[in-house]
């Protein structure tokens, strides 16, 4: 498995390449998962549980027994983190959601970590590193030595995507867009506040980042996005391998089945495209009428359903 996730100061872009990192990563013939999807797929490895894994409650079951073995594993990160939300001027209900994120994502990527194959790839749009913006921006006053200690605490082993613009941008970008939910964007003061916070913080991500070796990306989106995403899938070519897995030769069907004469359940070893499962199709003597769409229910980025003459 391996993860690739983004950072970035508020409004940098990160959601839209990831979004584009996705379908280039797609495009280029690898299986990309969303991480609910990842646990998915690791609760639905687990003998006795597989027909239960696109049942939230399970997943959440599951991501939670993730969440005991990274407090385990890891109780100093958890005093920082935990420590990182006292005194912040902030309701005790906003705290818990910052709380909630960091840990639930933790507790998923411990759960999926050693479930998943080596080629998937998942893509967060908002990682770890990215969580010192939400634990560290909402203070009254940033500490550095705080912020760096848990950055170098982390412990993913994941290609950080940096998304690198000034802060006028950012800023300009998000008051277009609009402010996070719990900003009360009434006081202007606190929104300068976390702005400026944001900023700090996301200056100190990204000398973090800089400083990794062999496993970090920084981008550049204050001009052109088009650019930057062109950018970003040579980059992610040349850090994850310019050659896709063989889809047709290495994995072969796993599973067919048919809910009715006129209609096909194919499950393979990866993610589906529309060419692929042409192609796949044809193959096995099926004629395709119509879109494939992913199966529903499922669960699963692997199944795909179409419908035959």
């Amino acid at each position: 498995m391996r993860v690739v996730e983004f950072a970035g100061m508020v409004g940098s872009g990160k959601s839209v390449l990831a979004a584009g990192a996705r379908a280039h990563l797609r495009g280029s013939g690898r299986d990309v998962l969303s991480l609910d999807a990842a646990v998915a797929y690791a609760v639905g490895r687990v003998r006795g549980l597989r027909v239960f894994s696109s049942t939230k409650s399970v997943r959440s079951l599951a991501v939670a027994f993730g969440v005991l073995g990274f407090v385990a594993a890891h109780p100093g990160l958890t005093r920082q983190v935990l420590r990182s939300q006292w005194g912040l001027p902030i309701t005790v209900g906003h705290r818990r959601i910052i709380l909630g994120l960091f840990f639930r994502q933790m507790g998923a990527l411990r759960f999926v970590d050693g479930s998943l194959r080596d080629d998937q790839i998942v893509v967060l749009d908002e990682g770890p590193t990215h969580r010192a913006v939400n634990l560290f921006s909402w203070a009254r006053r940033i500490d550095p030595i705080a912020v760096t200690a848990y950055l170098q605490a982390l412990p993913t082993r994941s290609l950080v995507v940096f998304v690198s613009v000034p802060k006028a941008v950012a800023v300009e970008r998000t008051h277009d867009r609009g402010y996070p939910k719990r900003l009360d964007t009434s006081d202007g003061a606190a929104v300068r506040r976390f702005m400026d916070n944001a900023a700090a913080v996301s200056t100190l991500v990204e000398g973090h980042v800089a400083g990794r070796k062999g496993d970090a990306v920084i981008v550049r989106n204050d001009a052109d996005v088009a650019a930057a995403e062109a950018d970003l899938a040579s980059r992610l070519d040349e850090h994850l391998g310019r050659e896709p897995r063989q889809i047709l030769r290495s994995t072969p069907l796993r599973r067919i089945r048919l809910p009715r004469p006129d209609r096909i359940q194919l499950r393979a070893g990866r993610a589906w495209d529309q060419a692929t499962i042409a192609e796949l199709s044809r193959s096995y003597g099926f004629d395709q009428v119509g879109a494939v769409r992913s199966a529903p229910h499922s669960g699963r980025s692997d199944v795909a359903v179409l419908d035959t003459e």
